[in-house]
C-alpha cells in the first residue's frame, strides 16, 4: 500500500473510479441476464415434467430434452456464466485495488482487464437498470479514519455484503430443491407412478 493517497471517501467518486463501478455493474447485469435465461429454460423443462407425469407418451421426448439441456448447461452455459461472473469480480477487484492503493496480485487474480474491455462495459451500463444512483459514495464515509484502518473498514463492509448474498442464495437453493423433491413425491403418488417412472418423468427433466 502506498504511504500517501487520497481519502477513500473522496477518491471513490472520481470519474475513473466511477467508470470501474459502472463496468462492474454492467458485467454483473450480463451475468444476471444469463442466469435469467438458464432459469427460464430450466423452469419450462421442469413444467414439462408435470405433463410427462400424467401423459406417458410425452415422457421419453421430455426426458431426452431434459438430458440434452443438462449437457448444454454443464458444458456450455455454466462455464459461460462463470466466466462472466469472474470478469465482473475482476473489475470490482480493480476498483478496490486502485481505491485502496494496493498492489495488484497477478498470481491470485490474473491479468487486469484491458482498457478497451472496461470501456465496452461502461458503454453497456444502463443507470436505470444498474441502480446508478448507488454508485456514488460506494463505501461508508471514512474521512476521519486514519490509514490503513479506513481500508479495513471498507473491506469489512465488503465481507458483510458477500456473506449476506451467499446466505440468501443458499436458502433459495435449499428451498427450491426441497420443494421440487416434495412435488415429485406428491405427483408420483397422485399419478400412480413407480419410483423408476417418477425418476424418468419428473426428476430427470
Amino acid at each position: 500500500m502506498s504511504d500517501v493517497r487520497l481519502p477513500i471517501s473522496r477518491r471513490q467518486n472520481d470519474l475513473d473510479m466511477q467508470d470501474l463501478l459502472r463496468a462492474s455493474f454492467a458485467a454483473n447485469m450480463r451475468v444476471q441476464r444469463i442466469e435469467a435465461v438458464r432459469v427460464a429454460v430450466s423452469l419450462v423443462i421442469a413444467a414439462a415434467a408435470l405433463l410427462a407425469a400424467f401423459v406417458s407418451a410425452t415422457a421419453t421426448p421430455i426426458a431426452v430434452i431434459g438430458a440434452a439441456w443438462a449437457i448444454v448447461y454443464v458444458t456450455g452455459v455454466n462455464p459461460w456464466a462463470k466466466g462472466e461472473a469472474r470478469r465482473a469480480a475482476l473489475v470490482q477487484e480493480m476498483f478496490d485495488v486502485e481505491l485502496f492503493g494496493l498492489s495488484w496480485n497477478q498470481a491470485a487474480a490474473g491479468p487486469r482487464l484491458p482498457p478497451h474491455e472496461i470501456s465496452q462495459l461502461v458503454r453497456g451500463f444502463t443507470p436505470s437498470r444498474g441502480r446508478g444512483d448507488r454508485l456514488r459514495d460506494w463505501y461508508v464515509d471514512t474521512t476521519d479514519v486514519p490509514q490503513p484502518y479506513d481500508v479495513f473498514i471498507c473491506q469489512q463492509q465488503n465481507l458483510g455484503w458477500d456473506v449476506r448474498l451467499r446466505r440468501r442464495w443458499a436458502w433459495v437453493l435449499l428451498f427450491a430443491v426441497l420443494t421440487w423433491l416434495g412435488l415429485g413425491v406428491v405427483i408420483g403418488y397422485v399419478a400412480g407412478l413407480t419410483f423408476l417412472e417418477a425418476a424418468i418423468r419428473w426428476y430427470l427433466p
